[in-house]
């Protein structure tokens, strides 16, 4: 049922300027560089369950464990008190069985994924559907977010339906492809759905139209972006939830009114430490976008 990305070997780089990881004899991977941060971000995010490293991305099983061991602690659940987040390359390097092949297997997912800052994702294939950034990540969260009538409502088989619904939420793609009769033509009609999920104005479009916006974002601003400290593309597309979106009933700081607009709000998920807020903007008459922008709460 699932189908894997294939990934181009990517050119590796060593920065000079921080001390550098030694994998299997051989300097590597400086700590503080791009693919340093993109690694460590990857093994951090939800996506990076057993699945994914194991049946995705190919890592060695007793490698796979050994990091999840790593990360999730003695209960081996994520999110709990006993988590540990890889804080460097020596970290992950320390795990038995990680060698030079994992991580620069780990390195090109970082890379293909937008893990790495400054890059921006490429298409993934599940199934034999291609998904790219933003269809991904929409697509994902309408799977996992969208009530069981509008699931239903897509027309795909009911039993399909209910397979996503009792094995939701997904962590990524590749495990939906894996649900009971989730075949390509369901993918499809999701991917589709999920898309145009902007003729209604709901939190669930304004989540969708936010996510739009900072591919376009990272795709114009990436390198100063990066320089600034934002956080990677793909952290910050995993980061915008519909359960972090709230209507506004009062003016907002463009001067659109309750009355004449409905205004969505999310915190900020490029500086997840800045005190700043996404906001758009729709015409309760028909619907169009008036605006969609960050404003700082200082």
């Amino acid at each position: 049922m699932r189908s894997l990305l294939f990934v181009l070997p990517l050119a590796l780089s060593v920065a000079a300027c921080s001390q550098p990881t030694e994998v299997s004899g051989a300097v590597y991977i400086a700590d503080g560089t791009p693919e340093a941060i993109g690694i460590l971000a990857l093994l951090d995010a939800d996506v990076s369950d057993r699945t994914f490293l194991d049946d995705v991305v190919g890592l060695e099983k007793r490698a796979v464990s050994h990091l999840l061991a790593y990360r999730d602690g003695e209960d081996r659940m994520r999110g709990t008190a006993d988590d540990q987040s890889f804080t460097s390359m020596a970290d992950v390097q320390d795990v038995r069985f990680v060698g030079y092949h994992a991580i620069d297997t780990l390195l090109e997912w970082s890379f293909a994924l937008g893990f790495v800052p400054g890059s921006i994702p490429t298409d993934i294939v599940v199934d034999g559907v291609v998904f790219d950034a933003l269809e991904a990540s929409t697509t994902l969260a309408y799977i996992n977010d969208a009530p069981i009538d509008l699931l239903i409502a897509t027309g795909i088989d009911r039993r399909a339906v209910t397979g996503l619904v009792e094995a939701r939420p997904f962590p990524h793609l590749w495990s939906v492809g894996s649900a009971w009769f989730v075949g390509p033509t369901a993918l499809q009609t999701l991917r589709q759905t999920s898309m145009l999920q902007d003729v209604a104005i709901t939190d669930m479009r304004f989540a969708n139209d936010l996510r739009a916006t900072l591919v376009q974002l990272y795709t114009d601003n990436g390198d100063a972006l990066q320089e600034d400290g934002a956080v990677p593309l793909a952290t910050a597309l995993a980061a915008v939830h519909v359960r972090r979106v709230e209507m506004m009933t009062d003016v907002d700081p463009y001067g659109y009114t309750p009355e004449e607009a409905a205004v969505y709000t999310h915190p900020d998920v490029v500086f997840p430490d800045a005190k700043r807020t996404w906001y758009g903007a729709y015409a309760w008459e028909t619907g169009v976008p008036l605006s969609m922008y960050w404003f700082s709460d200082n």
